[in-house]
């Protein structure tokens, strides 16, 4: 089995929430990019691609998506993103990687809204 270091592949950009100071002096939040890190992207077996079609004509999909990362380059948590060829991954949770355990993986739900494939038959076949 190959190392996973060498499957790391993808740059991948997280977003998290970043408290600042508004111009009024309050605190708030914004989801601003934390940094970059290196990824293997993977499917999760098993999972199937959900496609649903509401009452306005919007198609909604949604597939789950893992990411592999080392565990030291950032602390995962569930209101933090990945973006990675502009399509944004949002996390569910991040496990150890128990065969080599300074990876995690990171469980992500891609949702994916009026993409003109879907709208045409590539992935939503249709009522």
């Amino acid at each position: 089995m190959q190392n996973i270091a060498g499957r790391l592949k993808h740059k991948v950009d997280v977003y998290g929430r970043v408290e600042y100071t508004d111009e009024l002096g309050a605190t708030a939040y914004r989801y601003d990019k934390i940094k970059s890190v290196w990824a293997a992207i993977l499917p999760i077996l098993g999972e199937r691609v959900r496609a649903v079609k509401n009452k306005q004509g919007m198609v909604t999909v949604s597939e789950s998506i893992k990411f592999i990362i080392r565990i030291d380059a950032i602390t995962v948590a569930n209101d933090m993103y990945f973006v990675y060829k502009g399509q944004r991954y949002d996390v569910d949770y991040a496990v150890p990687h128990f065969k080599e355990m300074q990876y995690q993986e990171v469980y992500t739900q891609l949702v994916i809204e009026n993409d003109d494939n879907l709208i045409k038959g590539n992935v939503f076949t249709g009522e």
